[in-house]
């Protein structure tokens, strides 16, 4: 322990001899460096209620029964320095502190990454969505929260029996990877990603052999964002491509449009999941999987109303004829009370649904969730 502190205080006032010793023009140049701090804070109550069945000891031998209250949040601490250099590249560091005690207490940074911009476009090297995630628009959903954003099952509880994912995204988790996005033109900006290994390790992926457990994946994108007629347009169409094992190599598409009028915001999205392998395809291990969401939003000053349905299907998860399946309905609304403070609310009305009939596999229920939101 003692070298350590020694240590340390030697590395330390080294480091400001070298700061002090250093010229002044590029102390000055250190400085330029700008930091901006940002975030958001969600504190929620929810009452939900599951099916009996789902939760009756009958079923197995132990069941777990929950309560209809709960308390959660959903926070993070955004930072970012940036700066531009004299020939005009902008080059900047973002890192997203996860900061729910709660949650993912071995992971508490969400994204991490290095962007440089210019004439030629944005790059990206770090911890971040894909092209896929980062150009992805989904159907409107105010209030508290969605069935695209991964919530919903805080409340209504999904059986461990079902397969199928409550949501119509690609290219979202946040290992280390490459991405590139086009200058936009005329509305049009187009992308790719690069993920060279599934883990966050610093080892070189082992992706080859008989025995590499790692997984590479490859996005590429187009985004659109204009005029249709009157009406304002975002648009988006991906595909992913993940190679690893044969249960883990995946080809994917997605897409999904919101149209603008006025107050009115009606939108959807979809997405399909392949098997590579075509080995696996029909088979217990197959992860074929598709889905898709559709909602409306009506937004009027400070209020914003919204309708929105999704459902997902993975046939054949167990290799039981049949489908896994999630079926998700939210009413959500939201008032803005003050600059950058909202109260949230949503009632929603989930079932998830197993292949086999086992009442222990499949459940359904409503939830009313309801909280405050603060972006800063």
């Amino acid at each position: 322990m003692k070298k350590i502190l020694y240590t340390t205080t030697i590395l330390t006032g080294v480091s400001v001899l070298a700061l002090s010793a250093a010229p002044a023009e590029a102390q000055q140049k250190a400085r330029n460096i700008q930091l901006s701090v940002g975030g958001y804070f969600n504190s929620f109550v929810a009452f939900a209620d599951q099916a009996d069945s789902f939760e009756s000891s009958s079923n197995a031998t132990s069941r777990v029964g929950y309560d209809s209250f709960n308390i959660y949040n959903d926070s993070e601490v955004h930072f970012t320095g940036s700066t531009k250099l004299d020939n005009g590249i902008g080059v900047s560091v973002t890192i997203e502190l996860e900061t729910d005690q709660v949650k993912n207490a071995d992971a508490h940074i969400d994204d991490s990454y290095l962007s440089l911009t210019g004439s030629f476009g944005d790059v990206r090297m770090g911890s971040t969505d894909a092209v896929t995630g980062v150009f992805a628009n989904s159907a409107p959903a105010a209030g508290a929260t969605g069935p695209n954003d991964g919530d919903l099952g805080n409340s209504i509880i999904q059986p461990s029996a079902v397969s199928a994912t409550a949501d119509t995204l690609l290219g979202t988790g946040n290992s280390v990877k490459l991405t590139y996005l086009t200058p936009e033109i005329s509305g049009f900006q187009a992308g790719f990603s690069y993920e060279p290994s599934s883990t966050n390790s610093d080892a070189m992926p082992a992706v080859g052999g008989t025995s590499g457990t790692d997984t590479q994946q490859y996005n590429i994108g187009i985004a659109y964002a204009g005029k249709l007629g009157s009406a304002d347009v975002s648009a988006d169409l991906s595909y992913k491509e993940d190679h690893g094992t044969a249960a883990n190599s995946t080809s994917g598409i997605r897409g999904g449009v919101n149209l603008t009028a006025g107050q009115i915001t009606i939108g959807g999205s979809f997405k399909k999941i392949d098997a590579i392998d075509s080995g696996i395809e029909g088979t217990a291990n197959s992860p074929e999987e598709e889905g898709f969401d559709v909602g409306i939003q009506y937004d009027a000053g400070a209020t914003s109303l919204s309708l929105t349905y999704l459902q997902s299907d993975m046939p054949l998860a167990s290799g039981t004829t049949g489908d896994d399946s999630v079926e998700a309905l939210t009413i959500g609304a939201t008032y803005a009370i003050g600059p950058g403070i909202d109260l949230l609310g949503t009632a929603a009305r989930v079932e998830y649904s197993d292949e086999g009939t086992n009442d222990a596999n499949n459940n359904d229920g409503w939830a009313v969730i309801g909280g405050i939101g603060i972006t800063f």
